[in-house]
């Protein structure tokens, strides 16, 4: 269920690392309504996300061996070089919907990947010069729930007589950044340590109504993400609620708390009870399992 995981997303940390470390996750929320600011008739049309002069525990090694022009004559020789670059096979990066605003790491060390199933992974990350970079454009499922959802409509005419064909994680992105308090991604490093001087996110804004034009809009981990509020202002925000709904064949679910709607964060059980003559056969849907109480 979406609203027992969201609350794996974990307690901030005051000190902000320059690694994620082993088995240790971390969320990276960005303030939609303070950060991402659109005049009438933009969209987004690329996000990019960028860890600057990446490092890693593991490296992959590549030997390059260039053989001189003279050697051909029985001259010269053969020069062997060897490359190594980052391998970031265990780096897992998931696209989340209302993560906690900033870059925070989940409470304690976790043992598997707690974002597996919630958000939408990103797993096109190319290595360019030392930087390790993930383009959300390109990051396409045409089975994903977005990409069916809008079909024909991702193709976006833009106001300079072009268009631009929105991918499945862009549409996931803007739908985030347009209903929800936050957007942002989620990091899971297994069992490898990662390292990097930066990360950022970098958003291309684009025309499709009046005059053109093209902008971007850039974000860092170190931005201050926190609401802006007056110091006299004691009200509190406006929370977003959610409502659960159940379907049930042959036996009875029972919702522990049993509300009509719930806060974000919340956590929520649910217990199976199957007819007599029936067995419990398990969790569909945005729950999973096997067992008769999640």
């Amino acid at each position: 269920m979406v609203l027992t995981a969201m609350v794996m997303l974990g307690v901030m940390v005051s000190a902000l690392p320059a690694a994620i470390q082993p088995n240790q996750a971390f969320t990276w929320g960005i303030n939609n309504q303070k950060a991402i600011t659109l005049e009438e008739g933009q969209i987004i049309t690329e996000a990019v996300l960028t860890f600057h002069n990446f490092r890693s525990d593991v490296v992959n090694t590549t030997v390059v061996q260039e053989i001189s022009r003279s050697s051909f004559r029985g001259g010269g020789g053969t020069t062997t070089t060897i490359v190594t670059t980052p391998n970031y096979d265990s780096l897992k990066i998931y696209l989340l919907d209302n993560p906690r605003y900033g870059f925070s790491a989940l409470a304690g060390q976790q043992t598997s990947d707690p974002f597996e199933g919630i958000g939408c992974p990103l797993n096109n990350g190319v290595y360019e010069g030392s930087n390790l970079v993930f383009r959300l454009g390109q990051t396409h499922d045409p089975y994903s729930y977005f990409a069916q959802l809008y079909g024909s409509a991702s193709r976006v005419p833009l106001s300079n007589g072009q268009a631009v064909d929105l991918s499945s994680a862009l549409l996931e992105f803007l739908d985030y950044a347009g209903t929800g308090i936050s957007v942002g991604f989620g990091f899971w490093p297994g069992q490898v340590g990662y390292y990097y001087d930066d990360i950022s996110l970098q958003l291309t804004v684009q025309s499709y109504q009046g005059a053109y034009s093209v902008s971007t809009l850039e974000y860092h981990i170190t931005d201050d993400m926190t609401p802006d509020r007056n110091p006299t202002d004691t009200t509190i925000p406006e929370q977003k609620a959610y409502t659960l709904t159940i379907q049930s064949a042959n036996g009875t679910v029972v919702c522990s708390p049993a509300k009509t709607t719930y806060a974000h964060g919340e956590t929520v059980t649910l217990t199976a009870t199957a007819n007599a003559g029936y067995a419990f056969a398990g969790w569909s849907g945005d729950a999973s399992g096997t067992a008769s109480s999640v």
